[in-house]
């Protein structure tokens, strides 16, 4: 070993000499002998000779073994003062593991926790939203209804305001009329029991109205001529044009043309359904009321009149045998006798069919023409013995099918009694 290496080991081994001088710690003081021994240790290795003797290797060997038993000891103590530092430390930190362990799981405890409240929350606060969006909805349609109950107040107020007014002119136009309006009202009265005189009297509803509607008033243009009217032909057609300036004339004679007319336009179904309640009133012996209406439905102008033409159906009315003389039919009471006469054997022939008309006038024609006359001459005289009138519905042979056989020969056989007097 050379002096400067010398220098330098010396330096070390004073340093860290000083070293274990200023430490009081166990654990430094520990470091630097080992430190040191090492060091020695090292040094003694590269200055070792190559060869040596017995006595340098003694020395060197209890030199070595005193430094190893030191290094020994030094180690011994320092590893039993470390273990316990060592445990100590560890112990320590273990606890402080377990410490932070059991802060970690209660801070995790409080996150799951706190996560759980956090969804709750997010939950009730979910459950919030919703309810606010339903309040908003019924809000805002509580807000529309109260808009549209209001608009509807609005509308009412103003159509009470606009009654308020319109009964209060009304008020005062009644006020102004009303004296008139009771002259109208016994008026309408009037008329409407004159209606009813006139429906019983046997006119139609239909031409009671039809001539109404034309008095004081009448049509124009291609309706001028025209007087019969449906009723929806009147609505079509009326118009404040038409009323006269002139107060209307009641004309009797021109609602019988009207009734008749509407009679005659009747079918024969319907004429003998609004006829039969006036035949049942004269006529209470079996007839033929559908030759009868066939007959009376031309002639009739009013309903009303239908019983005194049939008054001789049920017994024959006393009469004078000068109704047999007709110019016309160039007839009196003693060609009368011969007509019936000649008809009587016809009348009573059992095949001759009183349910034909057709047939029996066409017999009757038959015997005319055998006689040589007009059928005129020998019929005109059935219808007086018939009936006892000149003016009846229907001729002979239409009251012999409507009274029957029997009726028929029985009034013949009485007439030829009278007129042979």
């Amino acid at each position: 070993m050379d002096s400067r290496e010398k220098k330098q080991l010396k330096r070390q081994l004073e340093g860290q000499a000083s070293l274990l001088v200023s430490e009081n710690s166990d654990v430094a003081l520990v470091a630097g002998l080992l430190t040191t021994c090492s060091a020695l240790l090292r040094t003694a290795e590269q200055n070792m000779p190559a060869a040596f003797t017995n006595q340098e290797f003694d020395q060197i060997y209890a030199g070595y073994l005193g430094l190893a038993g030191g290094v020994n000891r030094f180690s011994q103590f320092g590893q039993g003062y470390l273990s316990q530092t060592y445990k100590t430390l560890l112990q320590e930190q273990m606890d402080k593991a377990t410490q932070l362990q059991q802060e970690r799981k209660t801070l995790e405890d409080q996150l799951t926790q706190t996560q759980h409240q956090q969804a709750e929350t997010q939950q009730v606060l979910t459950q919030l939203k919703a309810q606010r969006d339903s309040a908003q909805a019924e809000h805002q349609a509580a807000k529309t209804q109260k808009d549209q109950l209001t608009q509807e107040v609005s509308d009412l107020q103003s159509k009470t305001e606009a009654l308020k007014a319109q009964r209060d002119s009304l008020q005062r136009q009644k006020e102004r009329f009303e004296p008139d309006l009771e002259a109208l009202l016994q008026a309408v009265t009037a008329a409407k029991e004159s209606y009813q005189e006139l429906v019983a009297k046997g006119y139609l509803s239909e031409a009671v109205m039809n001539y109404i509607c034309l008095l004081g008033w009448s049509p124009k243009g291609e309706y001028a001529e025209q007087e019969i009217f449906s009723l929806e032909e009147l609505i079509k057609i009326w118009s404040p044009d038409g009323i006269s300036k002139s107060p209307a004339i009641f004309d009797p004679l021109k609602l019988r043309a009207i009734n008749a007319e509407y009679i005659r336009r009747l079918s024969p179904e319907e004429f003998q359904k609004k006829a039969e309640p006036w035949i049942d009133q004269a006529v209470h012996t079996p007839i033929d009321k559908k030759l009868l209406c066939a007959n009376l439905q031309p002639r009739c102008e009013v309903l009303g009149e239908i019983p005194e033409q049939l008054d001789f159906f049920d017994a024959m009315p006393d009469y004078d045998v000068s109704l047999y003389a007709n110019k016309k039919q160039k007839t009196t009471p003693e060609t009368a006798r011969e007509a019936l006469e000649a008809l009587l054997p016809l009348l009573s022939d059992e095949s001759l069919d009183f349910s034909d008309r057709d047939t029996v006038f066409n017999a009757c024609k038959a015997k005319a023409e055998e006689l040589g006359k007009k059928n005129g001459w020998l019929l005109y005289p059935l219808g007086i013995a018939l009936s006892g009138k000149q003016r009846t519905p229907g001729g002979g042979t239409d009251l012999a099918c409507m009274m029957g056989r029997e009726k028929t020969l029985e009034r013949v056989k009485a007439a030829i009694e009278k007129l042979n007097g």
